[in-house]
């Protein structure tokens, strides 16, 4: 009788149409690297805004935006950004990519959320600089390849 009811359910979950959301680590570094290219090579700010999700934009305006950055690296650039690690939670549509300064004191470390899925896209949905290493809140798995991104002072 349990195996009737296990199999039951088994098959309503699978006609049910959920679906565990697939994500693509490739993507979601090189638009982390992109990400930080933009702001500390280019210094393009309203680039790298426009890879922020539209929910993020709401909040926060274009010039918001780059006084957050400006003022959680008081002015300075990073001699480089360590790409490391992603985080993934459970089956849904969001993945984050962690980063940390290299060659600049304080160390600042990054989580950048995105949304989405490797055929959807993904779009920054929430960015956090902090001088403390940040907290896990999902599965944490290293890169396959770490990035370095470079970046030459001014």
């Amino acid at each position: 009788m349990k195996l009737r009811y296990s199999i039951l359910l088994l098959m309503l979950f699978l006609l049910s149409g959920f679906r565990f959301a697939t994500h693509d680590e490739v993507t979601v570094r090189k638009m982390t690297d992109d990400f930080f290219r933009e702001i500390f090579i280019q210094n393009d700010f309203d680039s790298a805004y426009s890879l922020l999700d539209v929910e993020f934009q709401k909040v926060t305006s274009k010039n918001d935006f780059k006084q957050y950055i400006l003022q959680k690296h008081a002015g300075k650039r990073p001699g480089g950004i360590l790409i490391y690690e992603m985080e993934l939670y459970g089956g849904n549509e969001v993945i984050s990519t962690f980063a940390k300064t290299q060659g600049y004191e304080p160390q600042l470390f990054y989580r950048i959320t995105f949304k989405g899925t490797y055929a959807k896209g993904y779009k920054i949905y929430s960015l956090l600089i902090d001088r403390t290493e940040i907290k896990k809140a999902g599965y944490r798995k290293p890169f396959d390849k770490q990035v370095t991104l470079k970046i030459k002072s001014t």
